[in-house]
């Protein structure tokens, strides 16, 4: 057997491990140092949760929170603050991205998986049969493992944003198409942003560098300039850059870098 290797806390002689029903109402992911820092010190004061706190509550038996994620690993703490700045309930969930992944595994996702996970007991049951050649069509037995497949296609694409219409209509029938997909008109982003334009100063041999000493163009005579300042950037800039603009100079663990979409075009 693989050994199970995952991060998890242990109590000391915990005397009962009774759950309470738990309704994930955010998930946020901590970039950089901020989910070591939350589960290093989970009582001090999070602007993450002092900005979600009106979402964590108690209602019963059910306590509403948040899931905060490591957005450069696995795990996550999940959080019920009762209106305060800090962790003041918590528990630290290991692996908690697998559990995000299999809340969204659609009906034909866990078909499939169901159907995949049958074949291989009985291949394995045959192995210990003396049985060593498998054939993977022999394994389909009586089932359409193309229609499942197809249908946990069809219900993956219609969960994308990005497209428009998903149409499932599988029949078997040879050279008809399976489905039919209709994506939402691309659109490119454009960000504008003042840039202030400098010339720097001729000095002598002997003269102290000052930054003060710089004289600001302006902009009426910049966009006089307007190739030679975008020739300018590009000869400088980063091989990351090409389709960020100057978006590199945020920090690196920003969620900028994350969520941005679409060609940043330099101006």
């Amino acid at each position: 057997m693989k050994k199970l290797i995952f991060n998890a806390p242990l109590n000391h002689k915990a005397y009962s491990y009774e759950p309470m029903q738990i309704e994930v109402e955010k998930i946020i992911p901590l970039y950089g140092k901020r989910f070591e820092q939350m589960k290093n010190h989970p009582l001090d004061d999070c602007l993450e949760i002092i900005e979600n706190r009106e979402l964590m509550y108690m209602e019963g038996n059910t306590a509403h929170c948040i899931l905060f994620l490591d957005a450069n690993g696995r795990d996550g703490i999940l959080v019920e603050a009762e209106g305060a700045g800090y962790a003041r309930k918590s528990q630290f969930i290991p692996n908690a991205r697998a559990i995000i992944d299999q809340s969204e595994f659609t009906y034909g996702e866990c078909q499939l998986h169901a159907e995949l996970k049958a074949m291989a007991d009985c291949i394995a049951e045959l192995a210990h049969t003396g049985q060593q050649k498998f054939n993977f069509d022999d394994m389909l037995g009586d089932g359409d493992m193309k229609a499942i497949m197809i249908q946990a296609l069809a219900e993956m694409l219609d969960r994308r944003d990005d497209l428009a219409e998903v149409r499932d209509h599988y029949l078997g029938i040879e050279d008809q198409a399976d489905f039919t997909v209709t994506a939402k008109p691309t659109q490119e982003m454009k960000l504008y942003c003042p840039l202030e334009i400098q010339a720097e100063p001729q000095y002598d041999e002997n003269e102290d560098f000052d930054y003060d000493d710089y004289e600001v163009i302006p902009s009426s005579c910049a966009c006089g300039c307007e190739d030679e300042i975008n020739a300018a950037i590009k000869k400088y800039s980063e091989p990351e850059e090409e389709y960020r603009g100057l978006m590199i100079y945020y920090n690196e663990d920003s969620p900028v870098n994350e969520k941005t979409v679409g060609r940043l075009k330099q101006r």
